[in-house]
């Protein structure tokens, strides 16, 4: 596929976020109508994508290994991150959670169906799978300890955190895709498997994922405040910095002997440059923190989908992967 080509495909993309900021700063689509959309997203669009994807997925040994590398290298970006708060007088504890995981749920997944199809899916879900279980674990207790009072902490323990999020449908996704994948590899003969009768409701459902992520996307975009713009261009820089050496340290160094192929090593890259998990602002009440961590998400995400462009015409072009060999 030729730059023409790829830019084709992400047209949708950047179309649907500038309209969704246009709409939201004159105001035909409202916060409580993005909570809505973020909902659908959350609770049936994106589920469907994710069951479709973990049950492609080869559990096999291997995969262990790449969520445990995957798993590790978010908690040590959180250490990480300690460097650039001191060294810039950034908010240390604001800093740290914002090292911490990256948002694949509502940007991930649909960027990367969006780029490469959904047949490249099970890849980034593969990438995705430490990372998605450090965020509902580790991460979530993070943000939920520094969100309660102090004398209320002790009444929180990681099993009950994590007991609660496995009972979200994106968990239930993911958990029902990995047993799928366990017992019929491929879903092969399954009904919701490639020929399957009930892949073409998965598959419709879960295509609305991308258009609706892009509005949210948007509308978060359309009350872009530069009051914090100093902090968070360097502290967007220093994470940056830090992620791709790790994500390139995984991907040159597991990777290979693991025996995956160029388009696991796309799409752990494409996940590494995504933005910090967008839950973060719900447990920050802090005003100032709140507005702080906006303008980074804003930010980044928009340095995100252009890294992705680039990785895309690049190194996806360079692999062969554009031109439909997946």
């Amino acid at each position: 596929m030729d730059e023409l080509g790829l830019l084709s495909q992400f047209l949708p993309i950047i179309v649907l976020v500038l309209l969704g900021a246009v709409l939201g700063k004159r105001e035909y689509i409202t916060f409580s109508m993005i909570e809505g959309l973020k909902r659908i997203v959350s609770s049936i669009s994106l589920p469907a994508l994710l069951f479709l994807a973990f049950s492609r997925i080869s559990i096999n040994g291997r995969l262990g290994i790449l969520a445990l590398s995957v798993f590790v290298s978010c908690g040590l970006l959180g250490f990480a991150a300690i460097i650039p708060a001191k060294l810039f007088s950034l908010p240390r504890q604001t800093t740290v959670f914002l090292f911490q995981g990256f948002e694949a749920g509502m940007l991930g997944y649909a960027l990367f169906t969006t780029l490469y199809g959904t047949q490249a899916l099970p890849a980034f879900a593969s990438a995705d799978l430490g990372q998605v279980l450090y965020v509902f674990t580790i991460l979530m207790f993070q943000l939920q300890t520094e969100h309660i009072k102090p004398h209320q902490r002790g009444r929180q323990s990681l099993g009950t955190i994590v007991l609660g999020m496995l009972k979200s449908p994106v968990m239930i996704a993911i958990i029902s895709g990995l047993i799928s994948s366990t017992f019929v590899p491929q879903a092969q003969n399954l009904p919701w498997g490639d020929r399957g009768f009930l892949y073409p409701l998965f598959s419709t459902i879960g295509s609305m994922t991308t258009p609706l992520v892009s509005l949210v996307v948007g509308f978060g975009l359309k009350d872009l405040s530069l009051q914090n713009l100093g902090k968070s261009v360097l502290l967007i820089i220093s994470r940056l910095v830090a992620v791709i050496l790790v994500g390139l340290g995984i991907t040159l160094l597991i990777l290979p002997r693991l025996g995956y192929g160029p388009l696991q090593a796309l799409a752990l890259m494409t996940l590494f440059i995504l933005p910090p998990p967008f839950i973060i602002p719900v447990f920050k009440t802090n005003n100032e923190d709140g507005a702080f961590i906006s303008t980074v998400l804003s930010l980044h995400t928009l340095v995100a989908l252009l890294l992705a462009f680039i990785i895309a015409l690049i190194w996806g072009n360079n692999a062969g992967l554009l031109s439909g060999v997946l």
